[in-house]
């Protein structure tokens, strides 16, 4: 019971976090240093673009080894196929969050002025933007899942 207490506390910070960086980027502009102006990726990045993206990659880790720091702090046998899988669905719960409430729901239907949306942000944008993180995506995904419940694991058995 209380991994599922912890999952879902933990996903509520991961929707507050993801909240602030949308607020965050889309408001500075500094979403365009790594996406073109219809929210998809650029295939060549600038070095402003990448640093924000390796940025974005390690604070999900540390995401992710601090929430299972406090789901399994208090277990004391744990196997890392549980720290694997409960990761995991927090993984995918969030992902949902993204994909459904903030790309659809805010950044399609909503498009608030709060935000300096482009006008470029199109559906038929975000349906490729939405297509690719759940399928390549998961290129990225997945190790990061991977690193993050092997090094809590390693570092607090």
């Amino acid at each position: 019971m209380n991994i599922i207490i912890n999952t879902t506390i933990w996903f509520l910070i991961g929707v507050f976090l993801l909240n602030i960086i949308v607020l965050a980027v889309f408001r500075t502009g500094i979403v365009y240093k790594s996406r073109k102006q219809d929210g998809t990726l650029k295939k060549k990045m600038a070095f402003a673009g990448i640093l924000l993206f390796l940025i974005m990659l390690i604070l999900i880790l540390i995401f992710f080894i601090a929430f299972d720091y406090f789901a399994f702090k208090n277990i004391e046998q744990i196997k890392y196929i549980r720290v694997l899988s409960i990761n995991l669905l927090l993984l995918l719960l969030l992902d949902f969050y993204d994909a459904f409430i903030i790309d659809i729901f805010v950044l399609t239907k909503w498009k608030p002025g709060f935000l300096k949306l482009s006008k470029e942000l199109t559906p038929d944008s975000m349906k490729f933007h939405i297509k690719k993180q759940f399928t390549a995506g998961w290129i990225i995904k997945l190790p990061l899942i991977l690193i993050s419940s092997t090094l809590f694991y390693f570092l607090y058995r």
